[in-house]
């Protein structure tokens, strides 16, 4: 969930197996009324890292709608994993 956001300050950046999910708000609020005028500056950014293996890294989609980001992450059956267990000596 990134609710505020839009979907143009959102950023999603796959490398080396990590997934990054980057928002960056930048949000002016302005308000006046009768009795009072205020003025507010919402405005930062912020960045979430996820490994993830054996995926199709060309089939990687994403959706972003009232809020909500899906991403959808297909596996790829014929990438294994090169990792192995190593003997302690």
């Amino acid at each position: 969930e990134i609710p505020g956001a839009r979907k143009e300050d959102i950023k999603l950046d796959l490398r080396d197996d990590v997934l990054t999910i980057s928002v960056e708000r930048n949000e002016v609020i302005n308000e006046e009324r009768e009795s009072y005028i205020r003025k507010e500056r919402r405005y930062g950014t912020c960045s979430r890292s996820f490994y993830v293996d054996n995926i199709k890294h060309e089939s990687v989609k994403a959706k972003y709608n009232d809020g909500i980001l899906t991403i959808t992450l297909p596996k790829d059956e014929n990438r294994k994993n090169s990792g192995h267990r190593i003997d302690i000596q």
